[in-house]
């Protein structure tokens, strides 16, 4: 089966980075913690846990549903991204037009149709593009959808670069494919200030690339920038055709036009039960930015403009609430399956029901991550624990014998006749346990 890049040939991005083709195994290799510099080793098994983050986010929204602010737009407004012959080798036209019309003729979304060519530098071109596309159509009642398809080439984590044409001979000098490159983080930024949501879409190889770190917790924002890819970090997705991603997610909106209402995270579950989808393949969502408790929710928009205004109006005038949340880690035995997921999943969700947790409205899913550095002996740890506390009883006897005030040894304030002792001794395994400690 063609795909949007090669799996067996080492694909290199604009840093010059080599990298080795995707690993779609099913079967999960265990991940290793990567001490080393980041070689083709370290990045496989980066990209295999980012896979597998996807792979189990999705069997987590399945069960769990979305039960976030759930939004309606007074406008929604389209832009198509891709190359022309010239500037590309994967004649997405067609499809292209065919995801034109149903958004258009079916959802009554305005759709703009760019295609990059070799006139210009390619980033040039798409920064243009984005710039014109958030300046014309902004709207803080509004919704903006990005479209991408062609190449993807993964660089550092969270980065990607986009070009027209996967085989750099075509390009006949360096300046040339340096001119027919797009670096995507640097256009990002025109879209990030956008007062409404945004919703991206890559149909490229690697669309996983770009993860989302959520290691810096924040306040949830009530604007969402929410990112769908064709396929995970490090993986092919296939050239337009009956299998490829574009012609799913087709099919996908044209089961969902009659539905009052979809999250993206439903769009994906149903783009993944086309007719031709590949079974192997794991599409990526998750939110691009700070992550929200507001939801993207597509539907047809109303042909009538005003009735539109009126119900996006009312839901916009809707008083906000002040919700608290608590982020909490789960420390896993093992590496889970997508049983384990379901099971947490369905417990969590009962719980909920019961109101077991009484408190709790919703239980989003953060992020499948692994521990550099050596493991931790939890034993070991209470014993150490257990040990500073019997040091420190110890020492404020020896306070006390010293004539040491309450109130000055409670201040933290020790006499210059009193033995300062800042910290306790290592409590190695060579120490003998006494009677009475």
């Amino acid at each position: 089966m063609a795909s949007r890049g090669s799996s067996t040939e080492q694909s290199t991005s604009a840093a010059g980075r080599q990298e080795e083709g995707p690993n779609t195994d099913p079967s999960l290799p265990n991940h290793a913690y990567c001490h080393q510099p980041m070689g083709s080793e370290c990045v496989e098994e980066r990209h295999s846990l980012q896979r597998d983050d996807a792979r189990l986010k999705a069997v987590w929204s399945k069960e769990m549903g979305d039960a976030g602010e759930r939004s309606v737009y007074r406008t929604v407004s389209v832009l198509l991204i891709s190359w022309d012959d010239e500037a590309g080798d994967l004649k997405t036209e067609e499809e292209v037009q065919k995801l034109t019309h149903v958004l258009k003729d079916r959802y009554h979304f305005d759709v703009d149709d760019k295609r990059l060519n070799v006139e210009k530098s390619a980033q040039i071109q798409l920064n243009q593009h984005l710039g014109n596309f958030v300046g014309d159509k902004h709207d803080e009642c509004g919704l903006l959808i990005i479209y991408y398809a062609g190449h993807g080439f993964p660089g550092n984590a969270g980065e990607l670069t986009l070009t027209g044409n996967r085989n750099p001979a075509h390009h006949d000098s360096e300046k040339k494919k340096r001119l027919n490159e797009i670096v995507w983080h640097r256009a990002e930024n025109l879209i990030r200030d956008s007062l409404g949501d945004v919703l991206v879409i890559f149909d490229c190889c690697a669309a996983g690339n770009l993860g989302r770190d959520i290691t810096v917790r924040g306040p949830w924002p009530r604007r969402t920038f929410e990112f769908l890819g064709a396929t995970s970090a490090g993986t092919t997705t296939p050239e337009p055709g009956p299998s490829s991603f574009t012609t799913a997610l087709i099919w996908a909106f044209e089961q969902l036009s009659t539905v009052e209402g979809f999250t993206t995270s439903e769009l994906l579950q149903k783009t993944t039960q086309a007719p031709n989808f590949p079974p192997m393949q794991v599409p990526v969502h998750h939110d691009r930015d700070k992550p929200s408790l507001r939801k993207i929710v597509i539907s047809p928009l109303l042909r009538d403009q005003k009735a539109q205004t009126e119900i996006a109006a009312k839901e916009s005038n809707t008083p906000a609430v002040r919700l608290e949340f608590l982020d909490l880690r789960m420390l896993l035995s093992c590496h889970p399956t997508e049983e384990n997921i379901t099971e947490i999943a369905r417990t969590l969700k009962d719980m909920l029901k019961t109101k077991s947790l009484s408190i709790a409205r919703h239980i989003e899913w953060g992020k499948l991550s692994a521990i550099e550095g050596s493991a931790v002996s939890f034993p070991n740890v209470v014993r150490s624990v257990s040990y500073i506390k019997r040091w420190s009883r110890r020492r404020s006897e020896t306070a006390n014998k010293n004539g040491l005030k309450a109130e000055e040894h409670c201040n933290g304030r020790i006499s210059s006749s009193t033995p300062s002792v800042t910290s306790p001794p290592s409590p190695g395994p060579h120490r003998k346990r006494r009677r009475g400690q």
